[in-house]
């Protein structure tokens, strides 16, 4: 039996630098966008292609910023700090 596994990144950056992120991929690295998603209005993530690898770079959580020792997703910001997401899998 032979399943196919397709791998997901998310990048989490500062909240509201999501667009200056995505357009910075796109140059760096010749990231393709495929599609927004926004809350109430404001961007929130772009789904991104980097060749077949499929990436969301998504903004942080500020709660989340304010308070570190609760974990999950945030931006990086200081020498030091760190995020811990596992990429998502799926098979098909």
């Amino acid at each position: 039996m032979t399943e196919d596994i397709s791998v997901e990144f998310s990048l989490f950056v500062e909240h509201g630098r999501e667009r200056e992120a995505a357009n910075f991929y796109a140059a760096a690295f010749a990231a393709q966008e495929e599609n927004t998603s926004d809350i109430d209005g404001a961007l929130a993530a772009v789904e991104m292609r980097f060749g077949n690898l499929p990436v969301w770079v998504a903004g942080s959580n500020p709660n989340r910023e304010k308070s570190p020792s609760y974990g999950g997703p945030f931006s990086k910001r200081a020498r030091g700090g760190q995020h811990d997401v596992p990429p998502q899998c799926w098979q098909h």
